[in-house]
Order: structure tokens, then C-alpha cells, then sequence
């Protein structure tokens, strides 16, 4: 009774650890997108004139999701998965195999009926994260289309928020 207790707990702090990460990546995917942006929009007339804005577009929106997706969250995930591996291998050894197979399975059912819960809240994510993903790459062209406008009438920090709203609402949708 004790190593099922054990088990849920070693599976609740895995659960947590995941959510702690996707928050700790989607902050850090906000922020690095919108100092892009804002050091996009804050460079010289002449440099916005030489620059190609479908490559900032780029930039700003494809290339901060490989970093995320790619190097980020794989790092954070690894840190945890390792410290939770090693729970489990100590956990294992101290306990018998028997009661370890009973834990696996118990796992793997929780595993499966969380995965059934949360697939309407996947599909939910994933249009939010299609339709706020046309309003940063909308508002980037825009911002950058316009930079002269932009530059003359001051409205920097008028495009950063519109940008900033838009990227916080699809790396949320990311990071659920």
C-alpha cells in the first residue's frame, strides 16, 4: 500500500514537473520573440529598408519556435525525466519487482485516462494556436510593412502590445 502511494506520488510530481515546464518554456518564448520584435522595429530607417521582412517574419516567429521546441524544453524536459528516473530506479530496488509491475500498470491506466481527458483541451490549443499565429505574423508584417508610418507617427509600443498579446496567447495555447 505504501508503494502505490509512492507511485501516485512519483506520478503526480512527473505530472507537475511537466506543467512546470511548459510554463518556465513559454515564458521564456515570450520574452525572446518579443525582444526580436522590439529590436526589429527598433533599428535604423535604413536598415529596414535593406532588410527582407518575410526573413524577420522568419525570424521572429519559426526560428523562437526551433529554439523552444527544439533546444529549451528538450533541456528542461531531460533534467526532469532524469530526476525522476532516478526516484524510480531507487524506489525499485528497494521494493520487489511484483509490486513494481502492479505500479506500471496503475501508471499507465492514469497515464491513459489523462491522455482521453485532455484531447478536447489539445484541439481547443491547437485552433487557438492557428488563428493567434496568423495575428503574429499579421501584425509583424504590418509592423515592419509600415516602419516608415511606425517610425514617424512613434507607435512602437503600440505594436509591441498588439504583438505581445498575440504571442502570449499562442504560447499559451503552446504551453497547455
Amino acid at each position: 500500500l505504501g508503494f502505490v502511494f509512492f507511485a501516485l506520488l512519483a506520478g503526480l510530481t512527473r505530472i507537475l514537473l511537466l506543467y512546470v515546464t511548459f510554463q518556465l518554456t513559454f515564458i521564456i518564448g515570450v520574452d525572446l520573440s518579443s525582444n526580436i520584435f522590439k529590436r526589429e522595429l527598433y533599428k535604423p530607417y535604413n536598415d529596414h529598408l535593406l532588410s527582407n521582412s518575410s526573413e524577420i517574419v522568419n525570424n521572429i516567429v519559426r526560428k523562437v519556435d526551433i529554439v523552444i521546441n527544439g533546444t529549451i524544453f528538450p533541456t528542461l524536459n531531460l533534467i526532469n525525466s532524469l530526476f525522476q528516473f532516478s526516484l524510480i530506479i531507487i524506489t525499485l530496488f528497494i521494493i520487489d519487482y511484483y509490486i513494481a509491475s502492479i505500479a506500471t500498470f496503475i501508471s499507465v491506466l492514469c497515464y491513459g485516462l489523462l491522455l482521453i481527458a485532455f484531447k478536447n483541451k489539445l484541439i481547443r490549443n491547437s485552433k487557438i494556436i492557428s488563428i493567434e499565429t496568423n495575428k503574429v505574423i499579421k501584425v509583424i508584417q504590418e509592423g515592419l510593412g509600415g516602419i516608415r508610418e511606425l517610425i514617424l507617427n512613434n507607435l512602437f509600443k503600440f505594436y509591441i502590445n498588439i504583438f505581445n498579446r498575440a504571442d502570449y496567447k499562442l504560447r499559451y495555447a503552446q504551453a497547455q
